[in-house]
């Protein structure tokens, strides 16, 4: 299970099409991280994660950043 602990609206992006969000979530395990940075977008709103965004792994409690090219990295 993933959750939401915190986000934040940064920029409009995509021509205004798409909302830059920074995130703090927690995730069970590491197959429950967002698998891509339009992970919550829906078909009517886009949403995009951005560089920065964090996920605590409660299982290992390990911590995963996003980089700028749109993968986790373990801190």
């Amino acid at each position: 299970m993933l959750t939401i602990f915190n986000t934040k609206h940064l920029s409009w992006v995509d021509g205004g099409e798409t909302s830059l969000n920074y995130y703090e979530m927690f995730a069970d395990t590491t197959t429950d991280m967002p698998s891509d940075v339009y992970h919550f977008s829906t078909v009517t709103e886009k949403y995009k994660i951005s560089q920065g965004s964090l996920v605590y792994v409660i299982s290992t409690g390990d911590m995963y950043m996003m980089n700028s090219s749109g993968s986790w990295i373990k801190q």
